[in-house]
This record gives structure tokens, C-alpha cells and sequence, in this order.
């Protein structure tokens, strides 16, 4: 395996965040370890919080196996895009359990309701006006006490964030609340819990993964610490994902891929610049307007908008072109193809779709959506109305 050497940065800065204490994994890390993990924080009375897709699951019944002696309560909630009605009820269901900590298994959706539900519990709220009233203005939010241990079952990076995002499918709108103390205390990659997501779903939270690493290493300036972590996640996850769920695949390819999505934004640790960075991340924001309006998994909007995005950012920013050829050159060396040729097979071979007008999105929508991306990403009306213009140019490619 060869990765290309970045250009050398002129200066930049390594950040520690204050979030996440301990990534624990491998196989059976779960079972084996999550037991220890709760003792260290003297917890007793634990929530267990899944989807209803694995409720059953030989994995979830393991786990409650592990913590006998305790006080587990499991919830089996779905909550795609996580509205804020879920959070108002699981909140008021988890409120009379004084729960010492919340173990969340599943997607990116189960681990941001864990920590919504977190976040309202230190506020002492419940009701979905309370609860969209301080998505709205979070700047003063308590400080959140309940520890979360978080087990991934899919790529989409949820589990290593300091943020969750909720949405209120009426007007349509998508929040976003970021705060430290909102990260996941523990997070568990045990590929052992791979077996039961369907095979769309991981293939596209893989292709979520490549797009964390690759839009932000295409428009972030050189950095040794967070161009290495990125270039690497992107050439494991094209190395490992597209045989990770073969019938004759062991664990490792699966575990590969999880430390790749976490690799891709490598928190606690962040390499930032010292000059503050311009560009606009299309691909990553578009996924707030996609799901808001048309209740498309986050998956599937990487899938529709990084290649358009990239393809855009090579035309329009040819200053970034260098960054770009950094992957190319990567994927041609250890793949024996180019950027859009490796990203384009994986999308193929798993049959995902990959067009907005496949997704469901009209084409009369288009330039509405362009307004609200530009109109959430702008401080002026002059910015709104450039940002509103590229986005329209990626959407009509995209659709």
C-alpha cells in the first residue's frame, strides 16, 4: 500500500478535543468488554437503545446477557433523520428510568436520538416545543451528564461526533446542536454487529465515509496530521468495503472499514489551519435539505452529490485541483483506477441509486432547494446568491 505525500503545510495546529475517552474494538469487543466499560463509570441503571430493526437481533440479546445484574431497559425506537416527536417521546420515556448511562446500538439516527435524548434530559425538557425552541437557540445549554457508550452498526460516523442533528418534518427543517459534552464517552467497533444491517445500507454509509474524507481533504489546506488520517481512511475503505459483506469475508474486512470511517475525521484529534477556510462543503450540507424535505437517508445523498461536488470544485476551484490528483494518484497506484472510476464502481456493483430524480426529488425543486442551501450557509445576500447559484449547478448535475 503506497499513500501520496501530501504537500508540505507551511504551518497549522494539532487540537485535542475534550470528547471521546476510549475507542475500543475488535471482535467480540462488545460482549467481552462492555461490561468492564460500565463498571469504570459506576453505572447501574442503564437504557439500551436500538432500532426496531435489531430488537431481536442474537447481538442485542447477547448484550443484555453481558450486563445481567444490572438494570437494563431496551428501547426499540426507528427514527430516521431523528424527528423531534421521537425525541419528545423517548425523552419522556427515558425520564422516568434515571438512566446512569445510555447504550445506543444501531445507525447514525440511534446514536444522534441517544444523545437529543441526552441533551433534554439536562435541561430538563420534553415537550416538542421546548425541545425545537432550543434547537433553535442552543447556546446556553447545560452541561449533559449522562455518559453514552456508542456501538456503530453502520459507517455514517455519528458515533464519534460532538453533535446530532433532529428534524421537524412540517416545515421542513433540519437542526444541528454541537457541544462537547454531547460525544459519546465509549465508542464500541465490534464488526460482530455488522451481521444484521441490510447490505444497501452499509454499502452507502461506506460511501458517507469516503465523502467525510474526501470533500473536506479536497478543500481543507495541507495538514501531515489530518491528510494522512484521510488519505488513508479513503484507501482502506476502497481496499476494504466493496468485499466486506461477501459471503466468504471474516470480520476483518468489516473491522477495517469501521476504523477507516473513523479515520476520516479522526475526533478527538482535529488538524486545523491558522487561515480560516472559505469553501463551502456542498456535499456534506446538501444532506440537510435532502433529508429535511425528502426524508433521504444520509447515505444515499452522498451517493447522489460527492461526484457531482467534486466535479464541480475540479472546474470551478482549480486551486484545489492538486488535492484532487492526490487522490487520483492514490487510487491509480493501489487500485489501478481513478478517483471517480473507484468511487463509480462501487455504486454500480451494489445497485445504488445514485440520481435525485431516482431519490425522488422533482426537478421543479431544484432551484428551491438551491435557496434553502444557500439561504442556511450565507451571512449576506450577496453570499446566499453565489451559494445559491453553485448549489443549483451541482443539484441539476446531480439530478
Amino acid at each position: 500500500m503506497k499513500l501520496p505525500i501530501p504537500e508540505s503545510p507551511i504551518s497549522g495546529m494539532i487540537q485535542f478535543l475534550p470528547t471521546i475517552q476510549n475507542i475500543i474494538y475488535g471482535e467480540s469487543t462488545v460482549v467481552d468488554q462492555l461490561r468492564n466499560n460500565i463498571d469504570q463509570i459506576q453505572a447501574s441503571t442503564i437504557v439500551i437503545l436500538t432500532p426496531e430493526s435489531i430488537a431481536g437481533s442474537t447481538n442485542i440479546i447477547k448484550v443484555l446477557r453481558a450486563l445481567e445484574g444490572l438494570n437494563p431497559a431496551h428501547l426499540a425506537i426507528s427514527c430516521q433523520h431523528v424527528p423531534i416527536k421521537t425525541i419528545s417521546e423517548t425523552t419522556e420515556t427515558i425520564a422516568n428510568i434515571y438512566p446512569d448511562v445510555i447504550i445506543a446500538i444501531g445507525g447514525g439516527s440511534t446514536i444522534d436520538l441517544a444523545k437529543a435524548v441526552r441533551m433534554c434530559l439536562a435541561n430538563n425538557i420534553s415537550s416538542e416545543r421546548e425541545i425545537t425552541q432550543l434547537l433553535r437557540d442552543y447556546t446556553d445549554i447545560n452541561e449533559i451528564s449522562i455518559p453514552q457508550i456508542s456501538v456503530p452498526t453502520t459507517l455514517s460516523g455519528s458515533e464519534y461526533t460532538r453533535s446530532f442533528s433532529a428534524t421537524d418534518f412540517n416545515i421542513p427543517r433540519k437542526y444541528s446542536v454541537t457541544a462537547s459534552s454531547l460525544s459519546s464517552r465509549s465508542i464500541f467497533y465490534d464488526p460482530a454487529f455488522i451481521v444484521d444491517t441490510p447490505r444497501k445500507l452499509w454499502m452507502s454509509s461506506g460511501f458517507m465515509a469516503l465523502d467525510h474524507a474526501i470533500e473536506v481533504f479536497v478543500l481543507s489546506e495541507p495538514n501531515i496530521v489530518g491528510d494522512l488520517f484521510k488519505l488513508e481512511a479513503v484507501n482502506t475503505l476502497l481496499t476494504w468495503l466493496p468485499t466486506s459483506l461477501d459471503s466468504e469475508s471474516d470480520l476483518r474486512a468489516k473491522l477495517h472499514c469501521q476504523m477507516a470511517a473513523w479515520m476520516a475525521d479522526h475526533s478527538p484529534i482535529r488538524s486545523r489551519p491558522f487561515s480560516s477556510n472559505s469553501h463551502t462543503l456542498f456535499s456534506h450540507g446538501l444532506a440537510y435539505e435532502l433529508g429535511a424535505y425528502y426524508n433521504i437517508p444520509y447515505g444515499l445523498t452522498a451517493c447522489a452529490t460527492l461526484i457531482p461536488c467534486l466535479k464541480f470544485y475540479e472546474h470551478e476551484l482549480p486551486n484545489i485541483n492538486p488535492r484532487i490528483q492526490s487522490l487520483n494518484a492514490l487510487c491509480q497506484s493501489n487500485h489501478g483506477k481513478n478517483l471517480y472510476e473507484a468511487l463509480t464502481e462501487i455504486l454500480d456493483t451494489n445497485q445504488i441509486n445514485t440520481r435525485l430524480s431516482d431519490l425522488g426529488v422533482p426537478k421543479s425543486d431544484l432551484a428551491s432547494l438551491a435557496n434553502a442551501f444557500g439561504t442556511r450557509n450565507s451571512g449576506s445576500e450577496n453570499a446566499i446568491q453565489d451559494i445559491e447559484k453553485m448549489c443549483l449547478q451541482i443539484l441539476i448535475d446531480a439530478w
